[in-house]
């Protein structure tokens, strides 16, 4: 198979998991929210999404945990290998030792954690530009962190919250931010269709809004955020979708 071919499968079979995931409603609690950069996104739009973060942590758990219980399976080890060459990542080869104890896969895989970690970085970003084109998909992911948020599994820093209990909004939308989100919408107001694109800097018209809005645990990310026309932005509230 072509090493297009072959990378675009991989991102393709990648994006399949994180959408059975978040079907799932699994994985949140593999993220750390102890980290800084996790926990600000929450507070403020970042290139780095929690999407990002998401989709990293879902393959690292199970790629893991796949080398974990590897016995014998060379037909893995091997596509293993081609996944590693396909992104040009250098690797130890494998070796069978003679002294097979049934955790060779793994001291493998432990060898080469630094090479797996840069593949899952990769395949991080490929996977993401596949799912933030799914406007659907990420309400359903904004709508499984809503409620992670809402049923207190995160330790929300209280510099994070507004008077009213909910995250702080955050009113500053960089031009990167900007034109990612109409590029995504196609200039469209998401709710009626009318096209904004001649409308795109006349900021009283184009309105950036949260999907899942704040007032329901919604939360300050570029995923987290559609393009609207003026007619159908006010009144939102904790309106979803």
């Amino acid at each position: 198979m072509p090493v297009v071919e072959f990378r675009l499968h991989r991102a393709y079979k990648s994006a399949s998991l994180i959408r059975n995931s978040v079907e799932a409603e699994y994985g949140l609690d593999e993220l750390d929210w102890t980290n800084d950069n996790v926990l600000g996104c929450l507070a403020k739009y970042s290139k780095d999404t929690l999407l990002h973060y998401y989709i990293w942590a879902t393959i690292a758990v199970q790629e893991r945990r796949y080398f974990r219980k590897c016995i014998d399976d060379d037909d893995q080890i091997d596509d293993a290998c081609d996944q590693l060459r396909a992104y040009d990542i250098e690797f130890s080869p494998f070796a069978r030792s003679d002294d097979d104890e049934g955790d060779e896969y793994f001291l493998w895989f432990l060898q080469n954690e630094e090479a797996f970690e840069s593949l899952w970085g990769t395949l991080t970003y490929e996977v993401f530009q596949l799912l933030f084109r799914d406007r659907s998909f990420l309400l359903q992911f904004n709508r499984i962190v809503a409620e992670h948020l809402q049923a207190g599994n995160v330790a929300i820093p209280d510099t994070f919250i507004a008077n009213n209990g909910f995250l702080k909004r955050d009113g500053y939308f960089p031009a990167w931010l900007k034109r990612a989100i109409f590029h995504r919408d196609q200039g469209l107001c998401v709710l009626c269709q009318k096209d904004l694109s001649s409308l795109f800097h006349t900021e009283s018209q184009v309105h950036f809004d949260h999907m899942v809005p704040l007032a329901s645990w919604g939360f300050n990310d570029p995923c987290n955020l559609q393009l609207l026309c003026q007619h159908c932005n006010p009144g939102r509230l904790r309106h979803t979708g």
